[in-house]
């Protein structure tokens, strides 16, 4: 793989953790506030899946909580896809690429957390301006 190929791949592994990792949020999404969230949605009446009510209200408040996606709070308070979830932002959590995306950047993984710190300065400039 030549040098060019290698930066390109790490700036696109940085971007996606970046805009992950940036995010604004109180704490990262655990196994334990998955399964928290998860048992208090139990308790409320069946909607039919509707996002409204009390589930919209707890949807939005482990959305903005954990800062993941309004997709990813659904599927947590209906059960779905959590540890997939959980071990998703684990690894952003520790700007840690997923392995197979290593192989992208011949597991240079110093160049990529390079690009990530690059990628959130820009973020606080953008904020700023």
């Amino acid at each position: 793989m030549n040098e060019k190929t290698k930066i390109s791949n790490a700036k696109e592994i940085a971007k996606r953790i970046g805009s992950a990792y940036y995010w604004p949020r109180e704490t990262w999404l655990t196994s334990d506030i998955a399964r928290e969230y998860t048992s208090r949605a139990a308790k409320l009446p069946d909607n039919g899946g509707q996002d409204a009510g009390e589930w919209r209200r707890l949807r939005i408040e482990l959305q903005e909580y954990c800062g993941i996606t309004e997709l990813e709070a659904t599927n947590i308070l209906r059960g779905f896809h959590t540890a997939d979830y959980v071990k998703r932002y684990d690894y952003i959590s520790r700007l840690m690429p997923y392995p197979y995306e290593l192989d992208k950047v011949e597991g240079d993984l110093e160049m990529v957390r390079k690009y990530i710190y690059e990628y959130g300065r820009d973020l606080k400039e953008k904020k700023k301006g």
